[in-house]
């Protein structure tokens, strides 16, 4: 099994459930499609919420908080909501245990409960991450209850007191997508991947959105997700897809045909901002006209080539073209290709492919991995607005 160093800070709406601590990009957790859901994973709430004088027994709160965590996590959130109201006993300003019982009320689907807590937090609250979660949890709450354009106002509002905190804009993108706001959910997305490179859901998001509109840039993201996401059920899937679009088994004109007219619906009032016009039409050949250099290439061999030539061919146009995808996404498979990580980078988008060519593969070139996960964690990502 493949681990790897990078830690992430996923987010899954409605239901999901939060882990606390490092989470592996390499680790067996399974996430569902992000319409539906966000997962949350936080590195400091092992760091427990200032204690206030009012605190009768701080030490005790804490027990009573683990505890809840624990049976929440378990999927028992009753019995968690007894475990933060026996802290809230000890410790009655333990900000902790309100954002954490609002979380298991949410859970519950008893949400004007949690809303009320997560009001009272938003007027109390003086730990700055908690607050940053508890406007996340209020406008989740809200989607839940069919408030699209509610939730939207409190994510405009935790943006407004926290711009830099991605987790409020890919949830207000999942939001807009879910209002069929396409372009403004995307907007959000990019907004949170500036911020954190490294949140697969965001990556994931604008994948899956752009898929019929803009289909290189769809790919690239994807591609990216897996990087930071290789074994997950959503990984599977957006392996498959990506398959689809580099191993078709024949070119279909129409289908291009129907992207372009996407690309033109979506892209309307930018036209020529991340256009990949000729490269998806080049990208599209790909499964069919064999080059010289392919003939004697099968299989992986023949899809390390493919990618190697079209990142170096995105490279060799980005400074020809504008939009935040080509300013994004294609410097960082540009330098990949220049520092000749492809192969590494083939192998490890496809960890959840069960074939043993693949597995074999990852399991005998760890220092490879290492290397590319060394590269990737110290590339620098363009500073966009």
């Amino acid at each position: 099994m493949l681990s790897e160093s990078l830690s992430t800070e996923e987010a899954k709406a409605k239901n999901r459930n939060i882990a606390y601590g490092k989470a592996s990009s390499f680790s067996s957790y399974e996430k569902h499609q992000a319409y539906y859901m966000k997962h949350i994973c936080i590195l400091f709430l092992s760091v427990l919420s200032i204690f206030s004088l009012k605190a009768q027994n701080p030490q005790k709160a804490s027990q009573f908080l683990k505890e809840g965590i624990a049976l929440h996590d378990e999927g028992r959130y009753e019995e968690a909501i007894q475990k933060y109201d026996a802290a809230l006993t000890e410790e009655p300003d333990n900000y902790t245990a309100l954002y954490e019982k609002a979380f298991s009320l949410s859970s519950l689907n008893r949400s004007k409960e949690a809303i009320e807590i997560a009001k009272k937090l938003i007027k109390i609250c003086q730990n700055e991450s908690t607050l940053q979660l508890t406007y996340v949890l209020y406008g989740n709450t809200l989607d839940q209850l069919d408030k699209g354009k509610e939730a939207i106002k409190i994510y405009d509002q935790g943006i407004k007191r926290f711009p830099d905190h991605y987790l409020l804009y890919f949830n207000k993108g999942i939001s807009l997508a879910q209002q069929e706001k396409q372009e403004e959910a995307l907007e959000n997305f990019q907004k949170a991947i500036v911020l954190e490179p490294n949140h697969p859901g965001s990556h994931n998001m604008i994948g899956r959105i752009l898929l019929r509109a803009n289909k290189v840039p769809a790919l690239l993201a994807l591609m990216r997700m897996l990087v930071l996401e290789p074994e997950s059920k959503r990984s599977a899937q957006n392996w498959q897809i990506l398959q689809e679009i580099l191993m078709p088994a024949s070119t279909d004109k129409r289908e291009i045909t129907i992207t372009v007219d996407a690309l033109k619906n979506l892209s309307s009032d930018k036209p020529k901002e991340n256009d990949f016009f000729a490269e998806e039409l080049i990208l599209s050949s790909m499964g069919g006209e064999v080059k010289a250099e392919e003939k004697e290439l099968t299989g992986l061999d023949k899809l390390n080539f493919q990618l190697g030539t079209f990142f170096s061919m995105l490279g060799s146009n980005q400074d020809k073209k504008t939009g935040f995808y080509w300013q994004y996404y294609v410097p960082y498979f540009a330098e990949m290709q220049n520092k000749s990580m492809v192969t590494t980078f083939m192998y490890i988008i496809q960890a959840s492919n069960p074939s043993k060519e693949v597995q074999d593969w990852l399991g005998s070139h760890g220092k490879e991995i290492e290397d590319f996960y060394l590269w990737n964690k110290n590339y620098t990502w363009p500073a966009l607005k």
